[in-house]
């Protein structure tokens, strides 16, 4: 039923190679990657914004009414963009305390729900109770830690680009 491919594929050679490459220059270069992220995401932010503004206009004359929080929306988007763009450290301490942030609160809101959980299951409970107090833990050490968070956030790219690497490269030598 299933046919198994004949022969060495060097495409997954390569591309297995590229990626592991790509971790290693990741865990190396931690400050050019995080530089990279911010301006990749300023970018998307700029474009963001440029749509918003011309998907503001469009809805405008489509439905007649004014909506001025979408313009408001996309101006905020293009800046946050530019600032990313030219001020690429600033834009990784935002992203940063952002992470935190949303951590803190993400943990602090599944805590609040945990309890409804433990009539349900004991064990369960126990997993989301430790997870959620680690990962509030985490939220607190990044927000006061920011350059750990930076780290963290290379050592996340880097692994799964490794990660990747390795399982192309087994594809490759799978039959």
């Amino acid at each position: 039923m299933f046919k198994t491919r004949q022969g060495f594929n060097w495409s997954l050679l390569l591309i297995g190679l590229l990626f592991i490459l790509s971790g290693l220059f990741v865990l190396s270069h931690p400050k050019a990657t995080l530089a990279l992220i911010a301006t990749l995401l300023g970018i998307l932010a700029i474009i963001k914004g440029i749509y918003e503004l011309w998907f503001k206009q469009w809805l405008e004359k489509w439905t007649g009414q004014k909506l001025g929080k979408v313009f408001i929306l996309g101006i905020v988007d293009i800046i946050l963009g530019l600032l990313f763009v030219f001020r690429p450290l600033a834009g990784i301490n935002f992203i940063v305390y952002v992470f935190a942030f949303w951590f803190i609160l993400d943990a602090v809101l599944q805590l609040s729900f945990a309890r409804i959980l433990k009539t349900f299951s004991e064990s369960y409970y126990k997993i989301i109770m430790v997870s959620n107090l680690l990962i509030l833990l985490l939220g607190v050490i990044l927000l006061f830690n920011p350059l750990e968070a930076g780290v963290l956030v290379v050592w996340v790219i880097a692994l799964f680009l490794i990660i990747t690497g390795i399982l192309q490269l087994l594809a490759a030598f799978a039959k």
